[in-house]
């Protein structure tokens, strides 16, 4: 899902990915932030440590000259956010809204809008 901002240019990418274990949630959510590593120093960016406080129950956040990365897992669920806003606070809100959403679906109730 993309979602954009306004007139700013603010955009938001969320993935979510499902497993059958913690387990292996957690080796994917680690995979996921290390290729998205890579990735941004083979373009000549590299990322660095950010610190975002989420709900999830694991987080990676890193940013490079142009976009951020949030990687969660939650449960047995890998979230990830991409945005070209790389102001903390703005990528904890859409970061903590993702585990909220997560988190109410596993227990059974629709997100809502």
């Amino acid at each position: 899902m993309e979602t954009a901002g306004g007139s700013d240019g603010t955009r938001v990418e969320f993935r979510l990915y499902s497993f059958g274990t913690e387990e292996q949630a957690d080796a994917a959510m680690k995979g996921l932030g290390a290729e998205k590593r890579k990735s941004s120093a083979e373009y000549g960016e590299p990322s660095k440590p950010v610190t975002v406080a989420t709900v999830a129950d694991e987080t990676d956040a890193f940013a490079d000259d142009s976009s951020a990365d949030v990687v969660m897992r939650i449960g047995t669920v890998v979230a990830h956010v991409n945005a070209n806003d790389t102001e903390p606070a703005g990528l904890e809100h859409v970061s903590n809204v993702q585990v909220e959403r997560v988190r109410t679906v596993a227990a059974g109730r629709n997100p809502g809008y």
